[in-house]
């Protein structure tokens, strides 16, 4: 035969001895059930704490609070398993395509990359030159300028 074991008031303002007994019986909060063998130990104790528990005799095993909990778990872990395999299914049918595109898009850009490389280069050799005769042009002239700032500034002192 077997006890289920309800704490029904609050050991707090008891004494250490009942405090003490009440964990031993595994009660921990106001309205937790546990199940224990029906021995005489275990009605010694309910015996010391009877003004805070209440106490049902059943018969054979009882069917625990959590086995309800395991089982709302379970059907949870399933349902979030068939979501994720649903949502992993269009992923997987596109990432060819998108491996696809981004090859194409890739191939384009080489493509591209070659046909501006002989034109930059061709605008650099006409570009060249023309900057080289306007550094030429304008040497002589910021020589003379700083030529001209340095008499300036010699005068001075």
């Amino acid at each position: 035969m077997k006890l289920l074991i309800t704490l029904k008031k609050s050991p707090i303002s008891s004494l250490k001895v009942h405090k003490d007994t009440v964990a031993a019986l595994g009660l921990r909060k106001v309205g937790q059930t546990v199940e224990k063998e029906d021995n005489p130990s275990i009605r010694g104790q309910i015996f010391r704490v009877q003004h805070m528990v209440e106490v049902k005799e059943v018969q054979g095993e009882v069917a625990k609070k959590a086995a309800p909990k395991a089982a709302k778990k379970a059907a949870t872990e399933k349902a979030v398993k068939e979501t994720v395999q649903k949502a992993e299914k269009p992923v997987k049918e596109a990432a060819p395509k998108a491996a696809k595109t981004v090859k194409e898009k890739a191939e384009k850009a080489k493509a591209a990359v070659k046909e501006a490389a002989p034109k930059a280069a061709k605008a650099a050799k006409e570009t060249a030159p023309k900057a080289e005769k306007a550094v030429k042009e304008a040497a002589p002239k910021a020589a003379k300028k700083a030529a001209d700032a340095a008499k300036e500034v010699t005068a001075d002192m």
